[in-house]
């Protein structure tokens, strides 16, 4: 009986630290997961920023766009009133 029961203690040892073994892991794992769990959110707070001022570049962008076809125009109708006076002048 005494070998049995130093088997079974023995066993039980040997249960005993793949448990805590186990219980460390998840430990380990759990912790990981966290520390990704934060970098994921700061990635995802970054993304929201720079595409907020993605969002704020292209609206300047296209003002930019239109204020210099806008000035584009204007010089056009400069230079056709220049001609037609300089017309008018030479007649």
């Amino acid at each position: 009986m005494e070998v049995n029961s130093m088997g079974l203690n023995c066993r039980c040892l040997e249960l005993e630290e793949r448990v805590l073994k186990g219980e460390e892991r998840y430990t380990h794992l759990e912790t990981e997961l966290q520390k990704r769990n934060n970098e994921f959110e700061s990635l995802e707070l970054k993304f929201k920023e720079l595409e907020s001022e993605k969002l704020v570049v292209e609206e300047e962008s296209r003002n930019l766009k239109e204020s210099e076809e806008g000035a584009l125009i204007e010089q056009m109708m400069v230079n056709r009133a220049l001609e037609v006076e300089k017309q008018r002048i030479g007649k």
